[in-house]
């Protein structure tokens, strides 16, 4: 899958990542602010089917945000920092032992900062909180204050999105539920919601080059064939 080098050594399994062209989806929009649809749906079905890829491994990632994608010149998407990763099934495969939640806050899901374990739902929580920043160019919750952002994420709905589709904004507010078994059923269902939206793609100047025509995410749906 692209996005995921990975390798087998004495026994363990070990994530590379090579030097990757581009920069990240975080710096993207701190220069640019809220993108295009197309746009947000392009970025957010690539991030969706390297999840796919790595929940079918049985790897949660655990700190999927903007500054964890790499946008490469030809639009591509790379999901770096498997770090804090951890497993499924296995209280003892778990590759972070810090004795802290792993994550970022801000993306975290609800019911992670209850106790409850990391899995594909609150990966798909932080899908939800990624596209709501690419649509309106901030956090669904965004405060200067950390504790303040999770206050709101834990009792607030997000604020509505304004001037997106029904249909796509109705898959943010189900990514951003509360419940974790209210959101989409897994990373596929996602991917797949998102393809439609993916239209007119057009290069974003200092960042994409000008020939987008082989588009990345034909590339993705081939690779998710398998996994269906």
């Amino acid at each position: 899958m692209p996005g995921i080098g990975h390798r087998h050594t004495s026994g363990f399994a070990i994530l590379e990542i090579r030097s990757l062209p581009g920069d990240s989806v975080g710096k993207l929009l701190d220069e640019h602010g809220a993108l295009p649809l197309s746009w947000a749906a392009f970025i957010g079905a690539q991030a969706c089917a390297v999840l796919a890829a790595a929940h079918h491994a049985g790897l949660i990632h655990r700190d999927v945000k903007p500054e964890n994608l790499m946008l490469g010149p030809d639009g591509s998407i790379k999901v770096i920092d498997f770090g804090v990763a951890t497993s499924t099934g296995d209280e003892f495969s778990r590759i972070t032992h810090t004795g802290q939640v792993p994550g970022t806050a801000r993306y975290m899901a609800p019911e992670l900062l209850h106790g409850a374990d990391a899995s594909r739902a609150s990966d798909l929580y932080a899908v939800g909180c990624l596209l709501y920043e690419l649509l309106a160019g901030s956090r669904p919750f965004e405060s200067r204050h950390v504790l303040d952002e999770i206050a709101r994420a834990q009792s607030e709905p997000p604020p509505p999105l304004h001037g997106v589709p029904s249909a796509l904004a109705s898959l943010v507010d189900e990514l951003l539920a509360k419940n974790p078994e209210s959101r989409p059923a897994d990373a596929l269902a996602v991917y797949a919601r998102l393809r439609p939206w993916i239209r007119g793609v057009r290069p974003i100047p200092g960042w994409t080059s000008h020939d987008l025509s082989t588009d990345p995410s034909h590339l993705y749906t081939i690779a998710l064939a398998h996994l269906a």
